[in-house]
């Protein structure tokens, strides 16, 4: 029995934990200030009202993986939205080389 609660205690530790350490989620409304893609295809950008939700290194560019199901919708996005200067709200989720990594973007300031 006390074997029993001390791994439910450990268990509940360790949940709360790692919630803890996924605090990414949706931004505020902003618009893009500008980007850029490298070479390997990863794209990276700066928005007015930057965000570190998940507190990466280097916060100043946020990052779109190349690898990614929907990068070119997601880049097409960002740049018709930087282009027409329409606020857009992003999600973040973690860190990718210690910037902050961008799954979602939606236009309007939607969310």
């Amino acid at each position: 029995m006390k074997n029993a609660r001390f791994l439910l205690l450990t268990l509940i530790l360790l949940l709360c934990a790692s919630q803890s350490a996924l605090a990414g989620g949706w931004g505020v409304p902003t618009t893009v200030v500008s980007y850029y893609v490298w070479g390997d295809g990863n794209a990276h950008f700066r928005v007015a009202n930057n965000q570190n939700l998940d507190n990466c290194t280097v916060p100043q560019y946020l990052t779109l993986l190349k690898a990614s199901a929907n990068f070119d919708k997601m880049y097409a996005t960002l740049v018709a939205a930087h282009v027409s200067k329409t606020p857009v709200s992003l999600f973040y989720n973690g860190c990718t080389s210690n910037y902050p990594l961008i799954i979602a973007i939606a236009v309007g300031g939607i969310w």
